[in-house]
């Protein structure tokens, strides 16, 4: 039996790598291909090559792999209890809420602590999100101005950030 199949067992292989691509599952379904084959001999007709059927044999093994794996990832619902469901965001966990607020809060006390001109800058350029040729014409500044400020701020806030972060991370240290 060995000799029978054995010529024949690179040419199934590269046929389910080409249907399953780098799929784990290959050297399985070319194992069960050669099982069936095994247990089915007797049904082999002697119409077409040993190889092509060998290769139909594989090929039903794989369409049975990608049913097998398509039934078991769906579930049927009724419409019913598809208006029912409610599907929620995983950013909208409490946790991430809080952390969200904390960090608009921070962001809000490091901009507020910037000089005026240097907090224009940064809420036009980061909060507004407007180009720095549309932020120099708005305040009457040079382009290189507006980039320098931009830096700047940008700067002083990571200073009062860290500082702030550093405050609640070791309270104790400052009472």
């Amino acid at each position: 039996m060995e000799t029978l199949i054995e010529p024949h067992v690179g040419a199934l292989w590269r046929t389910v790598q080409a249907k399953m691509r780098n799929d784990p599952d290959i050297d399985d379904i070319v194992q069960q291909a050669v099982f069936k084959a095994f247990t089915h001999l007797e049904q082999f007709r002697f119409e077409a090559g040993f190889r092509t059927w060998l290769i139909r044999i594989a090929l039903n093994e794989v369409n049975e792999n990608w049913r097998k794996r398509h039934t078991s990832r769906s579930v049927a619902l009724d419409g019913s209890a598809i208006a029912q469901t409610q599907v929620s965001d995983p950013k909208d966990s409490p946790f991430n809420v809080c952390a969200r607020s904390q960090t608009a809060r921070l962001l809000r006390i490091a901009l507020a602590s910037l000089p005026e001109k240097y907090r224009i800058v940064v809420r036009m350029r980061d909060l507004e999100e407007r180009s720095i040729s549309e932020v120099a014409e708005r305040l009457c500044l040079t382009v290189a101005a507006v980039k320098t400020r931009h830096h700047r701020g940008r700067l002083r806030m990571a200073k009062v950030l860290s500082r702030t972060a550093y405050l609640q991370r070791f309270p104790s240290l400052f009472q």
